[in-house]
């Protein structure tokens, strides 16, 4: 049973859950440096700046819908947000990802199931019927939270990361009768978020037009490079597929990260995937990266022995974890 707004507001343990705001972004930030589990491929260890930055984008671009913080004595405790991505028919309900952040002193006291619940309160309240967040199976005491929050680990939605061994030798990159080329902004934006919904959704709604206004969802990384994004297009010029590549540098060096690959269902079989990735390690590479990694989704059209054939090494298998709102 979800706590109601008062109990959640005057807590007799003296822990209050309230809605982030600027004020506390220095103390989630004390927070964030010392969290003890982070994420093997996106959670980077950067600066405070960095971080800082992060926040304030996915607040102003309104990809954070909910985002709330625990506070004992002043000091924050606990994080929980919920990342709403516009893609356009992908259910009826609604999907957020969930993210929760707590100290490690602080894990068994009930932070971070009461921050679970106020994040789905509020997502309930927006109309989103489903939050769902990604665990490491390796994570054995996360995974117990998660049940404890009534989340059910989906055995068909898994994922493992992609590593490229630094001194791998590529193949050559394979010709096809696409044309392959950096995206252009603005005018590429709407005719690639066009294309990714058409293979996210089967029967997308003639209402759910593609959002052409503001930022993309895969401009949202402060490190994006629009020479780091890849576009294919037919002989036709329409878009074929995508692909994008990123340097995120930290405090332990600069790592490559892939993300975001999709080519029309009718190219899965051809060899424009293949196309995609080996460019995108090439240019990677080129900006001194070694570390290149991507998150392979088991099941979802070959990804994985298409990353095998490339040299690529599997680890830190990991499922999404669904709880419905209602």
């Amino acid at each position: 049973m979800l706590l109601s707004q008062r109990d959640m507001e005057t807590d007799v343990g003296v822990v209050k859950i309230v809605p982030f705001s600027e004020t506390r972004m220095e103390g989630l930030l004390d927070l964030l440096e010392n969290e003890g589990i982070v994420d093997p491929l996106y959670g980077s260890r950067t600066t405070r700046e960095k971080r800082a930055a992060r926040i304030r984008e996915r607040i102003a671009s309104g990809l954070t819908r909910a985002s709330f913080v625990a506070l004992r004595g002043g000091k924050v405790v606990g994080y929980a947000y919920a990342n709403v991505p516009p893609l356009c028919g992908e259910t009826e309900q609604g999907m957020a990802w969930l993210s929760v952040t707590i100290p490690l002193d602080e894990i068994g006291q009930g932070i971070g199931v009461r921050l679970v619940e106020r994040v789905c309160a509020e997502m309930r309240a927006q109309g989103v019927g489903l939050v769902r967040i990604g665990m490491l199976d390796s994570w054995r005491d996360w995974c117990g939270f998660l049940r404890k929050c009534g989340f059910e680990r989906n055995e068909r939605e898994r994922t493992e990361d992609a590593v490229l061994p630094p001194d791998t030798r590529l193949p050559a990159v394979p010709e096809t009768d696409e044309v392959m080329r950096p995206v252009r902004l603005p005018e590429d934006r709407g005719r690639v978020i066009a294309f990714a919904n058409q293979q996210m959704a089967k029967d997308l709604p003639d209402s759910c037009a593609p959002e052409v206004e503001g930022r993309a969802w895969w401009e949202n990384w402060p490190e994006f490079d629009p020479a780091g994004f890849l576009v294919a297009e037919d002989r036709e010029g329409e878009i074929v597929g995508y692909l994008s590549s990123v340097v995120v540098r930290d405090d332990h060096g600069a790592r490559g990260i892939i993300d975001g690959m999709d080519v029309a269902r009718g190219l899965v079989g051809t060899r424009l995937r293949d196309r995609l990735l080996l460019q995108a390690v090439r240019w990677l590479r080129s900006k001194g990266v070694t570390d290149i990694r991507y998150r392979v989704h088991i099941g979802y059209r070959d990804e994985q022995e298409l990353f095998d054939r490339l040299g690529f090494q599997m680890e830190n298998e990991a499922a999404v974890w669904y709880k419905s709102t209602q």
